[in-house]
């Protein structure tokens, strides 16, 4: 480049690079506070607890108890929050509290999988275990848990393997148990809950 051609392009040029730095600075800044805030979401005690309703965790039913009824054999699955029965207080603020529900046949379930359902419907850790990504996409034609983040899929009949992706480990089964149709945690996840470097 001359230098009549540098001379005539350092102003916007500078005003330019200002920008790109500001821009670099701001996104620095804010995964910062994205790998803070994740870091602290694991802080505690594993959720849920045994004893704890499961509620809906999203749309306008959120905070209502899940039946059976509400889950459509063979998927879609619903999101859902544990709730202390005695409380009512719904155990949100954490990363590892969202879980995924599902119905299905219990002829369909393996083994392992059957005997921690409740009547066929059973519950895994809605959070993959690659990057963290919440598990919030559905398969229909092959009935597969789908994350977005990087397109991970997991097969809920079969112990929420890993099917395709980058996903290193399946996600963390949760037993339940029927109790007047309303599903109850019947104890604590089976499996690690997410990556197992939690602070990414």
């Amino acid at each position: 480049m001359s230098k009549k051609n540098e001379t005539l392009c350092s102003s916007p040029c500078v005003e330019e690079r200002r920008t790109l730095l500001k821009a670099a600075l701001g996104i620095g800044v804010g995964l910062l506070g994205w790998k803070t805030s994740r870091t602290l979401a694991w802080s505690g005690e594993p959720l849920p607890r045994r004893g704890d309703l499961l509620v809906h965790a999203v749309g306008d039913r959120y905070g209502t108890v899940v039946s059976v009824e509400d889950l459509p054999p063979g998927g879609p699955p619903i999101l859902a929050y544990p709730m202390d029965p005695r409380s009512k207080t719904i155990k949100a603020e954490r990363m590892d509290s969202l879980i995924l529900v599902l119905r299905f046949s219990s002829n369909e379930l393996a083994d392992e999988v059957r005997r921690h359902s409740a009547d066929g419907v059973i519950a895994y850790s809605a959070i993959c275990t690659h990057a963290g990504c919440p598990v919030n996409g559905w398969v229909a034609d092959k009935r597969l848990l789908r994350c977005p983040c990087h397109r991970g899929l997991f097969d809920p009949r079969r112990g929420g393997m890993v099917v395709s992706g980058p996903p290193p480990r399946r996600l963390a089964l949760l037993p339940l148990r029927l109790e007047r149709q309303n599903l109850i945690v019947a104890g604590r996840f089976i499996g690690t809950i997410g990556p197992l470097s939690r602070s990414v």
